[in-house]
């Protein structure tokens, strides 16, 4: 499965509309600028790790849920998958500039 920013985006702005929070609550929820959770949503700007796990604590889902990734990982994988998926992630936002 390929990983990019905007289907994070996608992901995040699905379930945020899904429990009718606005981009201004869910930014506050999660500590982010509202500006920098709009670029993510439309996929101008890459979230960081811990971005993405505020992100995803504020809408009460997993950060595997927000990058589309339904595979379970053993905890003892799970730091090892993320920053596999970090690095994904930055790889193919480089390949779409």
């Amino acid at each position: 499965m390929l990983i990019t920013n905007k289907t994070i985006g996608i992901n995040i702005a699905h379930y945020r509309k899904g429990r009718k929070i606005t981009q201004i609550k869910l930014a506050s929820i999660s500590g982010l600028y509202p500006r920098y959770l709009s670029d993510i949503e439309t996929g101008r700007k890459v979230p960081q790790i811990p971005a993405l796990a505020r992100l995803a604590t504020g809408l009460g889902v997993s950060i595997e849920e927000l990058v589309g990734s339904r595979s379970s990982c053993a905890p003892r994988n799970r730091q090892y998958t993320l920053h596999a998926m970090h690095q994904a992630i930055q790889r193919n936002s480089q390949n779409c500039r």
